[in-house]
């Protein structure tokens, strides 16, 4: 188990890795930026709440700060360091796919009409006369 300057400094390690500013982690674990600051630095303890939310907003476990088990194990880790590289790529496709969503809201609106529509003409054949 760590003592106060190892956990600050794998809290550190862990934030850099994912490449998460110390603003966003403190913002994630709701406590302030030079809390965070003093905390990676081994100047502040911390309580354990506090160190299973900054754990939680770095994607890994209050275990893994403390050295009980291998950082970054896990699928967020996972996804956050993979997705940390490729931010535009990321960011793009969310773009895209925002696009997707937004031409099929309108095509989903268009049938509706057209449906709507449908449901008003009289099918009802003609009874010989001329129509109306």
């Amino acid at each position: 188990m760590r003592n106060r300057q190892g956990i600050g400094a794998a809290i550190a390690e862990m934030r850099r890795a994912t490449n998460i500013t110390q603003e966003v982690a403190a913002d994630r674990a709701g406590i302030s930026r030079p809390s965070l600051a003093n905390i990676e630095a081994g100047r502040q303890g911390l309580l354990i709440e506090t160190l299973a939310n900054i754990a939680r907003g770095l994607g890994t476990t209050a275990s893994a700060l403390l050295g009980e088990e291998p950082a970054g194990r896990g699928l967020a880790f996972e996804v956050v360091s993979r997705i940390a590289g490729h931010q535009r790529e990321v960011t793009k496709l969310l773009a895209e796919a925002g696009d997707v969503v937004h031409r099929l809201a309108e095509a989903s609106e268009r049938m509706e009409r057209t449906l709507s529509e449908l449901a008003t003409v009289d099918t009802r054949p003609n009874s010989g006369g001329a129509p109306c």
